[in-house]
């Protein structure tokens, strides 16, 4: 994704995630936020940098509910604090490298999710970081350059207005003083958000049984169905059920494929094959 000298400055952003095999411990996890709809038994320790977030964190959450309503006609998503956890922990190893970063050390976005405890399918992640005299300013431009993708399309807004993706969490680390503040923000998207609510739904796919044959052509199971630039990894278009594919190569629980309509190549999770 291009971006000019001056956004680099300003406000980095990247989608989701690179695979990393680095292991790492567990990273810190974030405690919940009074109000929200969280699931009230989860309470983690979270990074110095992301506490000193925690007030703010509403700022982002409002932003991304206005987004939605004013631009895509969206309701609110479900906020997870299992999701935040995630969120923070990577806002947290941003600002120890002090850049943004698609990737992260615990592994890809939906490795990291279902590591907190959240068996979901679907996963996703924004990243940004911003500068601003105030907080609220920063955080303001963070989510400005994800809604900038609103008009023509883009990673980011893909996985804001994602149908799969019910629940979002939040990560604020939080740096500077007044007058000049660096924030690095992360929303992470799933279809399920923990505690036992919004749990991945079979409804959506008919699960495939056994793994598919290289070389074999198959169907997306769903419409809606994300094609990834690697097993997790960043969207590349979204399939429909009619849509055939040809299976190139097999890995656990993904396949890259072939799209025969436009011989376009990406991965797809098995279990959602039909």
């Amino acid at each position: 994704m291009a971006r000019t000298t001056r956004w680099r400055q300003f406000c980095h952003a990247a989608l989701l995630l690179s695979p990393l095999l680095v292991r790492s411990p567990r990273p810190s996890l974030a405690t919940p936020i009074a109000g929200a709809a969280f699931c009230p038994a989860v309470t983690w320790p979270a990074a110095a940098v992301t506490q000193a977030g925690h007030p703010y964190l509403s700022l982002a959450f409002d932003a991304l509910a206005r987004d939605r309503a004013r631009l895509a006609g969206l309701a609110k998503l479900t906020p997870s604090s299992a999701l935040s956890a995630v969120a923070e922990a990577h806002s947290a190893y941003m600002a120890s490298i002090g850049s943004w970063s698609d990737g992260d050390p615990a592994g890809y976005i939906l490795s990291r999710i279902r590591s907190a405890g959240v068996n979901a399918v679907y996963g996703g992640q924004n990243v940004v970081t911003a500068n601003g005299e105030s907080v609220a300013q920063a955080v303001q431009s963070g989510e400005a350059f994800f809604a900038r993708e609103a008009g023509s399309g883009g990673p980011h807004w893909a996985n804001i207005t994602n149908p799969n993706h019910s629940f979002v969490g939040m990560g604020l680390a939080l740096l500077g003083a007044p007058g000049n503040y660096t924030i690095y923000l992360t929303q992470v998207f799933a279809d399920a958000g923990g505690c036992d609510i919004g749990a991945a739904s079979t409804s959506q796919a008919a699960v495939r049984s056994g793994t598919p044959r290289v070389g074999s052509t198959v169907r997306a199971g769903t419409d809606y169905l994300s094609l990834r630039s690697e097993p997790g990894g960043t969207l590349i278009q979204t399939l429909r059920a009619s849509q055939r594919l040809k299976v190139v190569a097999v890995q656990q629980d993904w396949a890259q494929v072939e799209v025969l309509a436009n011989h376009v190549y990406g991965w797809v999770y098995v279990p959602l094959l039909g």
